[in-house]
């Protein structure tokens, strides 16, 4: 039975790059011949989760941590933590997410320190570090991410320098990425750009040097979209659609290799959600609202798919508040106010999921925002406008005194309260 196993593991591999489902019953097959097969199920809980079934990932990861601890497996016990930590973070469950990427980070620490010339358990302790400070910046602790992925560049930029490989280069160039995604939040664009032009450097030279490995190539489309982000911010939509653009390119032929790959489809989507805000920052409407819509037609597929999934839901939201915004500009105020509650329904449902969670409270923030701004347009809906702004107020004043508000968000408040105090003027008359 163990030799069947062995050979059905050996057909996950060949398939775990490019056919989802076929590496899942593969991985399947040899977790259910073989009880103490461990590494099978960590990579169900990665496939599981790429495929959008965070419930079978889940399971799959807490199996692995059994079987992992019975058999005195630190390693796997490790890798396990890991990967559900990811499921957890998936699912919106940050304390869970980060309370399994600290049991991952204590077990690397302890392997490290027992052998110091171990790349493996160092490159394990910078990982553990990035995953952390993911949830610390989900959760807008801003200066806890940044120290976390400060600890992971270190050690990072030390490996790379031992032994300059592509591994090791493309582990560093996340953690440039990552650094600039705190300084964007920080709205420090000068130190954004050149974190993420550092990552760009290091992804081309990757991608160039093996053109079909689908991870690399992703890495490229993503440090795309972030310069194209920092181009986007300083005004430079021609700059910015081009990288998009170049982004899409990539994303498309990795869709259309693997359909199976949620992943893939959500990154479509990003594409074509990012090239939409250029067209419509240039007033091309109708294009915006062709690429939005392409990119609702995912989401909505997707987070049919896994209800479960806040990733997909929250994506789900953006898309009609993108939608909605255009709507809102071509003075259609009730498709824009469709499209708002739409998003506004899924947001209500995340923030109480996990009021923990920074980012879901400034989308609420923003929904009631936009809301409030279609109402005021309408003479007779100002108490709801009044309403609306209120409770985008609320929620503001309260991450603020949490001190979860991001230093670039703080102009909210002093809006809010103007726009409070005017449409409450109106509105008594």
């Amino acid at each position: 039975m163990i030799n069947e196993a062995e050979l059905v593991r050996n057909l996950g591999e060949l398939a775990l790059p490019h056919d989802t489902e076929k590496a899942i019953s593969a991985y399947a097959r040899a977790a259910e011949l073989d009880p103490d097969d461990i590494w099978s199920r960590i990579l169900l809980g990665r496939l599981h989760s790429r495929a959008g079934d965070l419930r079978s990932a889940e399971r799959a990861c807490r199996a692995a941590i059994a079987i992992a601890r019975r058999a005195g497996s630190k390693l796997k016990e490790g890798a396990a933590y890991e990967v559900l930590g990811d499921v957890q973070r998936a699912q919106g469950d940050l304390n869970g997410a980060l309370k399994a990427y600290r049991d991952s980070l204590a077990i690397a620490e302890k392997l490290a320190a027992q052998d110091p010339s171990d790349a493996d358990w160092q490159r394990a302790v910078s990982v553990s570090f990035n995953k952390i400070g993911d949830v610390q910046r989900a959760r807008g602790n801003l200066d806890d991410a940044l120290k976390a992925y400060q600890d992971s560049l270190a050690i990072r930029e030390k490996l790379a320098a031992q032994a300059p490989n592509s591994a090791e280069l493309q582990h560093l160039s996340v953690s440039f990425e990552r650094i600039g995604d705190v300084q964007s939040a920080r709205g420090n664009l000068g130190g954004t750009l050149t974190a993420y032009q550092d990552s760009l450097a290091i992804a081309e030279k990757l991608a160039a040097q093996d053109p079909g490995n689908a991870g690399w190539q992703r890495d490229l489309s993503v440090s795309f979209d972030r310069i194209g982000d920092v181009q986007s911010a300083r005004g430079n939509l021609d700059a910015a659609l081009q990288v998009y653009r170049e982004s899409l390119a990539i994303r498309e032929k990795l869709a259309a290799q693997d359909p199976g790959n949620a992943g893939w489809q959500r990154d479509l989507s990003v594409s074509f959600d990012r090239i939409g805000d250029v067209q419509s920052a240039r007033g091309n409407l109708n294009a915006a609202l062709q690429v939005y819509r392409e990119s609702l037609a995912i989401r909505e597929k997707l987070a049919a798919q896994d209800r479960s999934n806040s990733e997909w839901q929250r994506d789900l939201s953006v898309s009609f508040e993108r939608i909605g915004d255009v709507q809102s500009v071509r003075g259609d105020l009730n498709g824009a106010l469709k499209a708002y509650q739409d998003g506004l329904a899924i947001r209500e449902k995340l923030a109480a999921q996990d009021p923990t969670n920074a980012g879901w409270q400034r989308d609420l923030i923003v929904s009631h925002w936009k809301l409030a701004e279609v109402a005021e347009q309408q003479e007779v809906q100002l108490p709801k406008a009044e309403r609306h702004y209120r409770t985008a107020l609320e929620v503001t004043l309260a991450l603020r005194d949490g001190g979860r508000l991001a230093p670039a968000d703080g102009w909210m408040i002093g809006d809010l309260q103007t726009r409070l105090e005017r449409v409450s003027t109106h509105a008594a008359r």
